[in-house]
């Protein structure tokens, strides 16, 4: 049984989706979804989920798989994800793993365990009330080494963080284990210009092919609260915020379109740090570097 696994990694809109379906097609793979939104059940248009026409027939893992009303943590991740690689290795196949979301590509590339800690809803209610800035000063003072390598502008996983390390009363880095895999981890490098670009002319294609309607469905049919969609953020939030008349339409296009562009921003800082990824502009390139590893 062969050990090989690829990551494509990148920013939202850079591309990712298309070129480990090429490549998929080319090297018999199958791909390995790392998006901690399409891992949702109903999170498709705004999460720019690949569409079953583009998918071009290559087999397509970890898509549609959690309740959107519960979140979904990155050990309930490695697992299904390791679980699904070893599969894909033992009938012979490649499996790539895709995706823009740091944590679950480190994760399963380097076998990082992280701490299995249950939800505790009494603390969350009680820091969902401080901003960012007070809940990552907190988690500095807690745990210095987990803020160094957090979004401290992502709230959700600063209270995450905070919540393990009260339960756990040890810091939420988790040790550095032998990987399992024999990884080759690619990166898709993308102007700002052109990658801003996309990001807006994609936003526009969202509201064209329903994601307002989608985001009124996830409320009334996966009966998500509003809440909730807050806490999907980006695009989610914004939209659910015009649906409950709390901003105009404008306002919520203006602030989507921000939000994206500062997600993928912090997605570059943390694909930046790591030495091990190969930077590529174009398929060409990517190909001789796969030809060479397989």
């Amino acid at each position: 049984m062969n050990n090989n696994l690829v990551a494509i990694v990148g920013p939202t809109a850079s591309g990712k989706s298309n070129l480990a379906v090429d490549f998929a097609q080319q090297y018999k793979g199958e791909i390995v979804s790392a998006d901690s939104r399409q891992v949702y059940r109903g999170i498709t248009i705004g999460a720019a989920q690949i569409t079953q026409q583009e998918m071009c027939g290559i087999p397509h893992h970890l898509l549609d798989i959690a309740d959107p009303t519960t979140p979904y943590s990155v050990v309930l991740y490695k697992k299904k994800a390791d679980a699904t690689i070893r599969a894909i290795q033992k009938r012979d196949n490649i499996p790539l793993l895709v995706g823009g979301t740091g944590m679950y590509i480190d994760a399963v590339v380097y076998n990082k365990n992280y701490p299995e800690v249950l939800p505790n809803q009494p603390l969350r209610k009680k820091l969902e009330h401080l901003s960012t800035q007070k809940l990552f000063t907190r988690l500095q003072s807690v745990d210095f080494g987990r803020s160094r390598t957090i979004d401290k502008n992502n709230k959700r996983r600063l209270i995450r963080a905070i919540e393990i390390n009260e339960a756990t009363q040890k810091p939420v880095q988790p040790p550095q284990q032998q990987p399992r895999y024999r990884s080759l981890l690619l990166g898709i490098r993308i102007s700002k210009e052109e990658l801003h670009t996309r990001i807006e002319q994609r936003f526009h294609a969202m509201l064209s092919n329903g994601h307002l309607e989608e985001v009124q469905r996830l409320h009334d049919h996966y009966h998500v609260s509003w809440q909730r969609i807050d806490e999907i953020g980006l695009n989610y939030k914004w939209v659910g915020q015009h649906l409950q008349n709390n901003i105009t339409k404008q306002e919520m296009i203006e602030k989507s379109i921000t939000s994206i562009k500062q997600y993928a921003k912090r997605q570059m800082t943390w694909f930046q740090k790591n030495k091990d990824i190969v930077w590529i502009e174009n398929y060409k390139q990517a190909e001789t570097l796969i030809q060479n590893y397989t």
